[in-house]
């Protein structure tokens, strides 16, 4: 059973193995962005993986097909490999609850980007299943000004005179929504556009320039830039913070180097197998 916001029970059938021709995309699955980057290492873990997480699917029984909810990358990049049939979780809903079954799943994963969180909520009042934008974030347990600002960061592209294509929305966010000055922001979102950056990285950046009204948006990046992963050799890349990381892979096997440049004897070292890397990364999500 997966459970949403309101402490609703939403109900699960088994997991079975459904061929491909028979999946497609829900037109409720509120994601909309494809990351290129990920789709390709994507593609490239199930062409010698598999499919690993099951699909959450909604049986259409008109038309006759399972509705995507969550893994609609995963069934494009099995497509690709040529993969015939996928393990799914059914989601045991009518059409009513599935509306809003669809924004908790992705909710509790932290997954979407600003736009599409927006875009999903704007839905949901135009096709009546709440009567305003309050009653949505009261029953999903979202804060009014968080959404707000979201929604502002979205609109950031159309108001500003220059080209910031290349800057993902969810960046716009974190400095829309950031004390600083308007004219600072600007700075930095035309910064970022000729240079961008991971949205992690434009955090600290942002912290940076909140605590040194004097640096420039271009010095705080090139200070950032200082402590990103830098790539050595093929599967062998470096970062530095209070202690210098080093990230190798050799094989199915990635070793992990944490060293004190202060005191080189104290050196650290971890290996563990290639498929773990994506616990590892929940874990580290789930306590920071």
């Amino acid at each position: 059973m997966l459970q949403n916001t309101r402490e609703e029970v939403i109900h699960v059938a088994s997991i079975r193995l459904i061929q491909v021709e028979k999946l497609r995309k829900s037109s409720y699955n509120p994601r909309i962005v494809q990351d290129p980057d990920r789709a390709r290492a994507l593609a490239a873990s199930i062409r010698e993986e598999g499919v690993r997480q099951p699909l959450l699917v909604w049986r259409n029984a008109r038309e006759n097909v399972y509705e995507v909810i969550d893994g609609w990358r995963r069934l494009r990049a099995a497509r690709e490999a040529g993969i015939k049939q996928l393990p799914c979780v059914i989601l045991e809903l009518d059409e009513h609850q599935l509306k809003r079954a669809a924004l908790s799943i992705h909710l509790t994963q932290d997954d979407l980007t600003p736009e599409e969180l927006v875009n999903f909520i704007d839905r949901l009042v135009a096709e009546e299943e709440f009567r305003n934008i309050d009653d949505v974030c009261r029953y999903y347990g979202l804060s009014k000004e968080w959404y707000y600002s979201l929604r502002r960061a979205v609109k950031v592209r159309s108001r500003l005179d220059h080209d910031v294509s290349g800057l993902p929305v969810s960046t716009l966010s974190v400095i829309e929504r950031s004390k600083l000055p308007t004219d600072r922001k600007q700075e930095l979102i035309q910064a970022l556009a000729e240079e961008p950056l991971p949205r992690e990285a434009v955090k600290q950046i942002v912290e940076r320039m909140e605590e040194k009204p004097t640096i420039t948006a271009a010095e705080a990046i090139e200070e950032q830039k200082a402590h990103e992963p830098q790539k050595i050799e093929e599967g062998f890349i470096e970062a530095e913070g209070r202690l210098t990381y080093q990230i190798k892979r050799v094989g199915r096997t990635i070793t992990i180097t944490a060293q004190d440049p202060k005191q080189p004897s104290n050196r650290q070292q971890l290996t563990i197998p290639a498929e773990d890397l994506l616990i590892i990364r929940r874990l580290i999500q789930e306590i920071i």
